[in-house]
């Protein structure tokens, strides 16, 4: 049975032939909008990239450092005992020791209140403010630091001397005041620089 010669089953198939391809165009078009956005998705970093990089230096300035505190912390111990107990005369010994340290600077972001600042502006915030610092106290941040010393320890007959050399450096705290786009920031940061030792002891 059919119409003009031509059966059912072919009409059928016919049918089903034009919907699997309307189906496929649609899928496709599905697809190629998909990618579209994702093409239009994966290029927005890059242009929002682009606008942090595209900040103007004229719209950053450096107003002042004001220091908060500077004070001497341990960098590290050595403790040398000297033992003369079973001694009739005093006992005097020389030692030599080293020790390289670096002179770090840090921002304190956590502390800074204007969350709008942009990611690519902290570079610049903290280069500057590194670079004034290191300036007015003569330090070069990131430099290594090595010294050596030797001192001269004695214990008096009779006595078991401890003696304990103490590496310290300088901690400075304080808060630099910068201009960023027509906004005045307050940006806190911590710095250890130098080497230098004390010896301490406790006689026995």
């Amino acid at each position: 049975m059919g119409f003009g010669g031509i059966s059912i089953w072919q009409i059928l198939l016919l049918i089903g032939f034009v919907f699997f391809i309307w189906f496929s165009i649609k899928i496709a078009r599905h697809s190629f909008g998909f990618l579209n956005k994702a093409k239009e998705s994966s290029a927005d970093p890059i242009s929002s990239a682009n606008e942090e990089e595209a900040f103007d230096l004229s719209d950053f300035q450096f107003v002042a450092d004001r220091m908060l505190s500077e004070i001497d912390v341990i960098s590290t111990e050595e403790e040398i005992p000297l033992d003369n107990r079973h001694g009739s005369s005093p006992l005097v010994s020389e030692h030599e020791f080293t020790r390289t340290v670096t002179n770090s600077f840090i921002i304190n972001k956590k502390q800074i209140t204007d969350g709008r600042i942009k990611t690519s502006l902290w570079t610049l915030i903290e280069t500057e403010v590194q670079k004034n610092l290191s300036k007015s106290i003569g330090v070069e941040f990131g430099e290594q630091v090595t010294r050596r010393v030797t001192v001269k320890l004695e214990a008096a007959p009779g006595k078991l001397v401890r003696y304990k050399l103490i590496w310290k450096q300088k901690k400075r705290e304080g808060t630099a005041l910068v201009n960023v786009e027509k906004k005045q920031l307050q940006v806190p940061y911590s710095s250890t620089f130098g080497l230098f030792h004390a010896v301490e002891s406790m006689q026995t």
